[in-house]
């Protein structure tokens, strides 16, 4: 039976031969979806999932700041663009 400490090491070189991509799936109005997908050495998708993230002041949902937002989407930020 595998101690505990080779299972550590075994998961720590495996993770050292993935891949992590990690995209924005969805901006709303005050909260992040992130997708990712590890792919282990062959290039395969070993784990896939979302994380959701809402972003907060003084503990309560506000909108993504603009600046943010055009950083996330791509978008030149409208508000600091020179013109």
């Amino acid at each position: 039976m595998a101690e505990a400490s080779d299972l550590v090491q075994e998961t720590c070189r495996r993770a050292i031969e993935s891949r992590l991509r990690f995209t924005v799936g969805q901006l709303g109005r005050t909260s992040i979806r992130y997708d990712y997908q590890v792919f282990d050495a062959e290039e395969e998708v070993a784990i896939e999932g979302t994380m959701t993230v809402v972003v907060l002041e003084n503990g309560k949902p506000i909108e993504i700041p603009a600046t943010l937002r055009a950083s996330l989407s791509g978008e030149p930020d409208i508000q600091n663009r020179e013109g």
